[in-house]
C-alpha cells in the first residue's frame, strides 16, 4: 500500500506518510510519565510477538489511509 502511494503521489505522499505516523503516535511519544509507552511507539515497525499479524496489518493500514488524507 505504501508503494502504490508512493509511485502514485511521489514523494508527498512520503511526506503525508510520515505526519501521519507522528499523529498516530502522538499520545504515545507525548506520555513521559511512562518510557514503555515510548518505546511502543518506536517499535511501531516491527512486529511485536504480543501483537497478532492482522492487528499490526490493520495498525498500517489505518496509518496509510489517514496519509491519504492530508493535505500539503
Amino acid at each position: 500500500m505504501f508503494y502504490d502511494g508512493f509511485f502514485i503521489d511521489g514523494w508527498n505522499f512520503f511526506y503525508r506518510m510520515c505526519i501521519s505516523i507522528v499523529e498516530s503516535l502522538e499520545d504515545k511519544l507525548c506520555d513521559y510519565n511512562d518510557p514503555g509507552d515510548f518505546y511502543i511507539g518506536l517499535k511501531l515497525g516491527r512486529r511485536d510477538e504480543n501483537v497478532s499479524y492482522e492487528e499490526f496489518k490493520k495498525l498500517w493500514e489505518n496509518i496509510i489511509n489517514k496519509a491519504y488524507l492530508i493535505d500539503i
